[in-house]
């Protein structure tokens, strides 16, 4: 084999074809690439703005509530990328027809690196009070560097990075409650801390749900290398159970400890300014290179039906390039709202895939069975799509961002029954 076919073989990575079932991988490296992924720096944000409003006792069941959510969604999601072998974008083909997953794709690709962007930021920060003597922007900018680099060799890069990052994760946010708890005079004292703001529950287990909302729905990109949807779900369990939400708590502990949901000046007061800062370079570097490369294959697909031939690694380049841009508009300080509007856009189209092969009986067809249903654009996804957008970001009740996903999964469905799809691979 020559030196460019070995470096092309590298690089592949099925992102216009289904995964072969011999390239297929085990339990521990689905996991360990789901873990890494949702162990992000995000958990730190979520637990410092649920801190500012609830106490441990009642932010401890809204996190957990958030990412029961989150495992249901991303379980049925990646559950359709391991039957079909396919990313989430060649589904997107399938349910939004083959030119509406252009719009899918975009939005999708963009979102997902726009929110690296946030976490890019909350890097920044961190960076500062470590090494105030260095511009902030260096460390943002050299864990991008790192990331186009890990992100260019695919899944066999998340798999490397994941295994090598999620332990010593572990232990960096074991290290900071212990020196939060101890701190505040026990766990115990930290229990009995009252903050000054006011949260609701479902505005809470709201924030728990939107920071991973996006990933739930592009989840099929991770799914679609598990050998099967057993492994989906003990993956999505660890993930989101046993690593969001345990980071996410560890996050409105030390707050509340520390009196500061800011990470930086958290850490700082923990005497783990400098650990910190290597805590959430692996954090944000996991998450980023999943994201860079799920917007990759967004890209990718996007790039195959407008006629534009560019391999999927410089589409890495460009992913990383809006990443950035999106460091540089300060998405980091308008979090909150950024999850808002995540939860609006991400959710609808969840429950459109759920919709789609759940409800409306699909999941047991056959990938020739499913690509027969393919047209070029199916208006039904999009008019749903943007009803549960409104309501997301209208309904404020609950938990909004997951009560549009179960609106568009039964609109599908019930649309189905007076404007059958069939009618609609008719008029190809």
């Amino acid at each position: 084999m020559t030196q460019k076919s070995s470096t092309s073989e590298a690089l592949k990575d099925f992102a216009l074809e289904p995964v072969p079932e011999e390239k297929r991988r085990d339990l521990y490296s689905t996991a360990a690439v789901w873990a890494g992924w949702v162990i992000s720096v995000s958990a730190f944000l979520v637990g410092g703005n649920i801190a500012k409003g609830l106490p441990l006792a009642q932010a401890i069941p809204a996190i957990i509530t958030g990412n029961i959510i989150l495992v249901l969604v991303a379980t049925l999601v990646a559950s359709i990328g391991c039957k079909l072998g396919l990313s989430t974008y060649l589904i997107a083909r399938v349910v939004f027809g083959k030119k509406g997953s252009i719009v899918v794709s975009l939005v999708l690709g963009i979102i997902a690196m726009l929110f690296i962007g946030v976490l890019l930021g909350a890097l920044g920060g961190v960076f500062a009070v470590a090494f105030p003597a260095l511009p902030a922007w260096v460390g943002p900018v050299a864990l991008a560097i790192l990331t186009m680099i890990s992100g260019i060799f695919g899944f066999k890069g998340l798999a490397w990075l994941s295994n090598l990052a999620v332990p010593l994760l572990w232990v960096l946010v074991a290290l900071a409650v212990v020196r939060a708890s101890g701190q505040a005079g026990g766990l115990a004292k930290v229990f009995s801390i009252i903050p000054k703001g006011q949260l609701s529950f479902g505005a809470a287990a709201s924030m728990a749900l939107g920071t991973w909302i996006a990933g739930a729905t592009i989840s099929s990109d991770i799914g679609r290398f598990a050998k099967n949807r057993n492994h989906v779900l003990i993956a999505s369990l660890i993930a989101y159970v046993l690593g969001a939400g345990i980071f996410e708590t560890a996050s409105v502990i030390a707050s509340l400890a520390t009196g500061t949901p800011d990470l930086g000046l958290m850490m700082a007061k923990l005497g783990l300014a400098v650990p910190a800062v290597l805590i959430v370079l692996l954090a944000v570097w996991t998450t980023a290179q999943s994201n860079v490369y799920s917007s990759s294959l967004a890209f990718t697909n996007f790039g195959n039906l407008v006629g534009l031939k560019i391999e999927r690694h410089w589409w890495v380049v460009i992913a990383t390039a809006i990443a950035l841009v999106g460091h540089a508009f300060g998405l980091v300080n308008i979090f909150r709202q950024w999850l808002s509007f995540l939860s609006a856009t991400m959710g609808p189209i969840a429950g459109i895939y759920i919709g789609y092969f759940y409800f409306c009986g699909r999941i047991g067809k056959s990938p020739k069975e499913i690509a027969e249903e393919m047209i070029d654009f199916r208006l039904k996804s999009f008019v749903i799509w943007v009803i549960g957008f409104i309501f997301a970001l209208t309904y404020t009740k609950g938990i909004p961002g997951f009560q549009s996903l179960v609106l568009c999964a039964v609109l599908y469905w019930l649309t189905s029954l007076v404007w059958p799809d069939k009618v609609e691979v008719d008029k190809r």
